[in-house]
């Protein structure tokens, strides 16, 4: 439990919720994604998924890429920022205890 503690800690200071990290972090940590398959993916509105990546993009965290051919296609990147901090928080998660639920 206490490694949760300091995991959810570290979390905090990053200033990212566990939602943020655990679905859209872990999912572009592997590459880019459409908004409308991370929204499906993180089983939110693709007005919720808006804001959620509104604010990692404020913190530098995400950029949105336009298609050349069709500029209506976005998709969604981490940035190196993304990517350093993902890797940050990926070390202090790996060590976490699953706790069962009943």
């Amino acid at each position: 439990m206490t490694k949760l503690l300091k995991q959810n800690a570290r979390l905090k200071a990053s200033g990212l919720s566990t939602f943020l990290y655990l679905l859209i972090f872990e999912r572009l940590a592997k590459g880019q994604a459409r908004p409308t398959d991370l929204a499906f993916y993180c089983s939110v509105t693709p007005a919720a998924l808006t804001g959620l990546s509104d604010a990692l993009e404020k913190k530098g965290l995400l950029v949105r890429t336009r298609a050349n051919l069709d500029r209506r296609s976005v998709s969604l990147n981490l940035t190196d920022s993304g990517h350093v901090l993902h890797h940050t928080l990926t070390n202090y998660t790996d060590d976490l205890e699953i706790i069962p639920t009943a």
